[in-house]
């Protein structure tokens, strides 16, 4: 473990004496690692790259030389500053490192200690800018990836809404659309996280290619076929036949049971594009389950492979990945509230399984008057729970 609270630097040079005596005349003031060519220079490099911020090089060393071993550190992490260090037989090859391959400066031997100590001071405070500066970076493209995410949603829902004019109860889907897109978040467990882009360019180019995606993928028909009636049908007997029709969901033993409005035909043209969306989404995760409750249907499904396949609708990732399951699950949830689906999340804490339960609100089975886009609007302007995700 190397010290945090003082500036690391890594010296390499061929010569013993010559480390000794740099090590000697600045480890009061610096943490200084040492290695005795660009070989094994470039392994302690990579083993302590986060905390290396100023590299300084003999330029004449066996194996290869100074200013080839800088290049490698650039490729790693262009913020590291470099020096060499030269005689003046070396300068033209000095001055060409400085010219082509953006090394900070160059110091020449025999050393003007107090020249040098200002050096690397100057160059370890410029190390702690650039760091500060990327970090500053870092997190408002962090912020602006989140706030494309959010039009993502937005899109999807805009979207919806001007292709269908008549759909209703879009703010059902969005909202358990982002709970499910940070399950992962909200459980505190641990997943990998994309790189954060670095360029708004690059956001740009990758919402106007998830959009494109979109154009593509999205269901047509949300709105279409009759509204669901009073009349119940028994989801038991119903799921028992439905399910020998698919491998990837099993029915979980109980006792309890639920009765849905409509047919058996009319609920299974709803219901099948769930579980198609959600068999593409979770091909990786073997079987999952069912359970029938008075309360509703609830799947029972892995939050990390849920959270994963839908981090594209949160965040302004690259989409060339199929995202065919995901724009599928979202037209599935789109659908089903509209003709009256309700929805709700249960995170099962410490098993990495979310619970999405289904029901149908019975007061949202018959047409309503209100046109969609003052719905939309309407809903999202209060839902605080869907503005606290984005």
């Amino acid at each position: 473990m190397l010290p945090e609270e003082k500036p690391c630097i890594l010296f390499v040079d061929d010569e013993e004496k010559t480390r000794k005596y740099f090590a000697r005349l600045f480890k009061k003031e610096f943490t200084i690692l040492t290695a005795d060519d660009g070989i094994h220079a470039l392994e302690v490099y990579e083993q302590h790259k986060d905390k290396i911020g100023v590299v300084i090089t003999d330029q004449r060393m066996p194996r290869e030389t100074g200013s080839q071993f800088l290049e490698k550190v650039a490729a790693i992490n262009p913020s590291t500053v470099r020096i060499l260090s030269t005689a003046y037989s070396d300068m033209d090859a000095a001055i060409d490192s400085v010219n082509k391959g953006g090394i900070y400066r160059y110091i020449t031997k025999p050393w003007e200690i107090a020249d040098l100590e200002i050096t690397l001071r100057r160059a370890v405070e410029l190390f702690s800018i650039t760091k500060e500066r990327d970090s500053l970076l870092s997190h408002k493209l962090t912020s602006l990836q989140g706030l494309a995410g959010s039009d993502r949603l937005l899109s999807l829902a805009s979207m919806t809404v001007f292709s269908a004019q008549k759909i209703q109860n879009i703010d059902e889907a969005l909202g358990v659309i982002a709970q499910l897109a940070d399950i992962d978040e909200l459980e505190d467990n641990t997943s990998d996280s994309d790189p954060v882009a670095t360029s708004w360019n690059t956001i740009y180019k990758q919402h106007l290619n998830f959009l494109k995606t979109v154009s593509v993928a999205f269901p047509e028909d949300l709105t279409g076929g009759e509204r669901l009636q009073d009349s119940s049908i028994n989801v038991n007997e119903f799921l028992e036949e439905y399910l020998t029709k698919q491998t990837f969901m099993h029915l979980r033993a109980g006792a309890e049971e639920l009765h849905w409005p409509g047919t058996s035909d009319r609920i299974t043209e709803l219901i099948t594009p769930l579980f198609q969306s959600l068999e593409i989404m979770l091909e990786d995760a073997g079987e999952c389950s069912l359970e029938i409750r008075h309360s509703g249907l609830e799947f029972r499904l892995p939050s990390r492979l849920v959270s994963k396949n839908l981090k594209h609708l949160r965040q302004a990732t690259d989409t060339n990945n199929s995202i065919k399951g995901a724009i599928s699950f979202v037209g599935a949830l789109f659908k089903l509230a509209h003709f009256g689906g309700r929805f709700d999340v249960f995170p099962e804490s410490g098993k990495a399984l979310v619970r999405l339960r289904l029901s149908f609100d019975r007061e949202r089975l018959a047409a309503s008057d209100e046109p969609a886009w003052e719905s939309l609007a309407r809903s999202l302007a209060d839902n605080d729970m869907f503005w606290s995700r984005l």
